[in-house]
């Protein structure tokens, strides 16, 4: 639970004129005409984006979550370095010495990076 615990974000929320332009593109509508109430503080923010806490026009409460600017190019070239990463495993790992070398394989559908044994030759 302690390992877990380390993992948490602790990131200061982006600002609010942030949310309101995002959310903008996102549902093509400005705040004022989508809800009748979207709180400015988020309820949580996290590396990846926030929460805030709002109400539909037809008086549903929602949670409206927020992805932070720029995470989706942040993301791509965290895993394009995972990707180099993975190719100097393989480059390097021989399944000559009787162990098998670790396979990765980058997926940029699924943005997830999995590993995978070789099957011998």
């Amino acid at each position: 639970m302690e390992a877990l615990s380390r993992l948490q974000d602790h990131v200061a929320p982006f600002s609010f004129g942030e949310v309101e332009a995002i959310v903008t593109v996102e549902i093509g509508s400005r705040i004022s005409k989508a809800f009748l109430d979207f709180e400015s503080e988020p309820m949580a923010a996290a590396s990846l984006g926030q929460v805030h806490r709002a109400t539909l026009r037809d008086g549903r409460v929602v949670a409206v979550k927020v992805q932070r600017p720029g995470v989706r190019e942040r993301v791509a070239e965290d895993l394009e370095a995972m990707q180099e990463i993975a190719g100097m495993l393989d480059a390097h790992t021989s399944s000559s010495s009787g162990h098998p070398a670790a396979r990765w394989r980058w997926s940029s559908r699924s943005c997830a990076v999995t590993g995978r044994r070789s099957s011998p030759p």
